[in-house]
């Protein structure tokens, strides 16, 4: 019974709870699809909420590090906007003036630079290319159809003459298209480049008066800088200007010990010196020579006796044994100092003051005991070039006023008193006194853009304490105290006005003060480039760097031939035209410059420039080039014709006043001809001089040194002298050396101006050439006598 209970009691209880398994199954269900279908909802709600709404996410992708270049260029990016039909105008007008005669017709290379639109253009012409008028015309194109204001136009010229000449051209012409143009208007468009520099920088400079200006008591001073010149063109200080330096001089010489001391070395070098001479005279001159040695030495003691220079004190009276040539030839000192036993040699006069006449005759004994006679100078020119070639000792060679007095001061033992002196440093063409030589050489120095004392400071050392090693010490010291002296009394020199106003630190620091003096300096057109100076060329790119920085846009148009650079010698170089988109490189998206060639000659004949070219083969650095003749021969052209003579024979004189006067009578028979009807040049004054005073000639035939007829023609040309250069000029080389424009010695760089300068004078002529030289002439001369015969041969 009680198992049947039992096992009743156990279905009881499992239907229970399979009864509540199976309610709580149906509960957890329904609680289960109640609980999915509310959070199916929910998710399916915003699932679809999220899915329906428009999403933007902001991120900053903005750069932070912005770029930091700065555009150091000068020129551009911008062009000028020269259009075709501003173009189609100007050849218009142009067109129209030419029907009036007003101006000549502008040739296609011609048009290339009145017309360019690039703000940096170098224009190579060639001579007689006829830059100038179109410089005029590129001026109209500017302020005409360009409509720049001519206050923010200067045209650089490179004398106050050329100035005034390009000056007239251009008020002119300009005319021809502004008929209200007043003269004032263009006063001031055409300057010197230190006529520029000093309306641009004296304000600011304290309106101080300018030392190469500086006139003497009874000169009156110029004040306009509109007058200033290129002081280089007058070339020689006058007595206002010695004073000052002077003043710096005895200042050292009294105050300064190491001065002084370099100051008597030097006199001591440049009287103990001899012109040598490296070929040997032929033996009969030598054998006549030596035969009257003797007998002319005695000679010349006693008329410089005569004349109170003879004896001096210190030096013996009578001629002593110096030289003896290997075959047993003798020749005489006139006298030997006693404290050194340096041979003293006396010469036919002093300076330019001869002591005999050209025909006075000089009687001796032959050796072969028969009396002969020889002309007075050339037996002391024959003297001296023996002595020159044979005497291997320091000697005295009194031939000036300047070794005179030298002797004398150092024999008398006299060093209280400041020695005024003649120096020459090797390589120089002529001497000069010890102060003007202090100021040449600053100044040549300063013309590189370098300050005196860090060009003393960073040459290569001598090799030997020369002249040049003792000038160099004393230069810097020198300089300085000038400086110091003429700036306490209210003046200042160009070059360190230059020097100023080309650091871009000043500029940068006196922007305000100079606003207004830089507009005038926008747009620069500058001819005779070829002759810039490296100083000059930094203050140009300081100011129109500052111009660029101003977001004023600057321009700059070159016109130059390197062909007839010629001044080298006193700081310019062709180089900067050479190189001329290198130190006035234009913004990177315009490359380079524009560079136009104007190669058409309308003034000489083809058979000069043939010539003339043969020549330039021979120059170093040049821009590679041929000129094109542009007028019609008329059948009585011919190149260049060269006449050899003895210098000691004065009739060479003679014959080229014969040729003068003949050339005159061949053009007076043409229809038409130039004005100079003959143009004489020479290198130097007293050549011309010489030929002035032998003949008689009319305003038609006109008389220039090479250096001042560029520019000028003639008909025919006449050419006397050499040209040619010294070498080893171990002071300038130097300087070459430090100087970063160059890349060529001093020396090279005269070589090649030697030739230059020759070609200048060839291609002033217009039908005929005739060059006059020295017999054994070995400078531009012969390379060119040499290579018009080699083309002759080869024709």
């Amino acid at each position: 019974m009680s198992q049947l209970i039992k096992k009743m009691a156990m279905w009881l209880i499992r239907n229970d709870l399979e009864e509540i398994r199976e309610k709580a199954l149906l509960a957890g269900i329904k609680k289960g699809d109640e609980s999915g279908y509310a959070r199916g909802l929910k998710e399916g709600r915003q699932t679809g909420y999220d899915e329906g709404k428009s999403v933007f996410v902001l991120e900053d992708a903005r750069i932070v590090n912005i770029n930091s270049t700065i555009d150091n260029s000068i020129y551009g990016p911008r062009k000028f906007h020269v259009s075709h039909d501003l173009s189609e105008q100007m050849k218009g007008a142009v067109a129209t003036a030419v029907l009036g005669g007003s101006i000549s017709p502008p040739t296609q290379d011609q048009w290339d630079m009145i017309l360019s639109d690039h703000p940096v253009t170098c224009v190579v012409a060639g001579a007689g290319s006829g830059k100038s008028t179109t410089l005029v015309l590129r001026v109209v194109f500017m302020h005409c159809y360009l409509n720049i204001p001519l206050n923010e136009i200067t045209v650089i010229s490179f004398t106050r003459d050329s100035c005034r000449e390009l000056r007239e051209k251009i008020y002119k012409v300009l005319r021809l298209w502004r008929h209200d143009l007043r003269t004032e208007q263009v006063k001031n468009l055409v300057r010197t480049f230190h006529s520029a520099l000093s309306a641009f920088g004296r304000d600011i400079l304290g309106r101080r008066e300018w030392f190469d200006l500086l006139k003497s008591n009874d000169e009156k001073l110029i004040t306009e800088d509109i007058d200033i010149d290129n002081p280089l063109s007058s070339g020689k200080l006058n007595t206002a200007q010695k004073i000052l330096l002077n003043d710096a001089y005895f200042h050292l010489f009294n105050e300064n010990n190491c001065f002084k001391e370099h100051i008597i070395s030097l006199m001591k070098l440049s009287i103990l010196s001899f012109e040598e001479d490296k070929d040997a005279p032929k033996q009969v001159a030598l054998n006549n020579a030596a035969s009257r040695d003797f007998c002319l030495a005695k000679k010349l003691n006693d008329v410089w006796a005569e004349r109170g220079l003879w004896p001096i004190e210190g030096v013996t009276a009578e001629p002593v044994e110096c030289v003896r040539t290997r075959d047993g030839k003798t020749f005489y000192a006139n006298g030997i100092i006693k404290a050194t036993g340096e041979p003293v040699f006396l010469t036919g006069g002093i300076d330019r003051d001869y002591f005999f006449d050209k025909k006075e005759l000089f009687y001796y004994k032959a050796l072969h005991g028969r009396e002969e006679s020889f002309p007075m100078i050339s037996c002391i020119s024959i003297r001296n070039k023996i002595l020159a070639w044979g005497c291997d000792k320091t000697c005295v060679f009194l031939d000036s006023t300047s070794k005179l007095t030298m002797l004398k001061y150092i024999l008398s033992g006299n060093v209280q008193e400041a020695p005024f002196f003649d120096i020459k440093l090797n390589g120089e063409l002529t001497e000069a006194n010890i102060v003007e030589a202090f100021y040449q050489q600053a100044s040549f120095i300063e013309s590189m853009g370098m300050e005196v004392t860090y060009a003393m400071n960073a040459i290569r050392p001598f090799k030997e304490k020369c002249v040049e090693y003792h000038f160099s010490k004393v230069l810097p010291v020198f300089w300085s105290c000038f400086e110091k002296i003429i700036y306490e009394k209210g003046y200042i020199t160009f070059n360190r006005a230059f020097l100023i106003l080309s650091n871009p630190e000043f500029l940068k620091k006196n922007r305000k003060k100079l606003l207004r003096r830089y507009d005038s300096l926008r747009h620069l057109l500058i001819d005779e480039f070829q002759d810039i100076s490296p100083q000059i060329t930094m203050w140009l790119k300081s100011v129109q760097q500052e111009l660029a920085r101003q977001e004023k846009e600057p321009s700059i148009m070159a016109i130059g031939d390197d062909w007839q650079s010629i001044y080298s010698w006193r700081g310019s170089s062709p180089e900067i035209f050479m190189k001329f988109p290198q130190f006035f490189a234009a913004h990177e998206s315009l490359k380079k410059c524009k560079v136009v060639a104007m190669m058409d000659n309308f003034r000489s004949d083809s058979k000069i420039l043939y010539d003339a070219e043969l020549l330039m083969k021979s120059v170093r650095k040049k821009i590679d080039k041929k000129s094109r003749s542009c007028r019609q021969p008329d059948g009585d052209e011919s190149g260049v014709e060269f006449i050899d003579y003895d210098p000691d024979d004065d009739i060479w004189v003679q014959n080229v006043v014969r040729c003068i006067q003949e050339q005159v009578l061949l053009v007076s028979k043409q229809t038409k001809c130039d004005k100079n009807k003959v143009i004489v040049l020479s290198r130097t004054n007293v050549t011309l001089k010489r030929i002035i005073s032998a003949g008689r000639f009319g305003k038609d035939v006109v008389f220039h040194t090479i250096h001042t007829a560029k520019g000028l023609q003639g008909e025919v040309a006449v050419i006397l002298e050499d040209s040619r250069s010294l070498n080893d000029h171990r002071f300038r080389n130097r300087i070459y050396d430090v100087v970063d424009f160059f890349s060529s010695t001093y020396d090279e760089a005269m070589e090649d101006e030697a030739l230059r300068l020759a070609y200048v004078a060839v291609t002033r002529g217009v039908k005929r050439v005739f060059w006059f030289a020295p017999q054994k002439s070995t400078g531009a001369y012969h390379i060119m006598k040499t290579a018009c015969v080699r083309s002759v041969k080869l024709q």
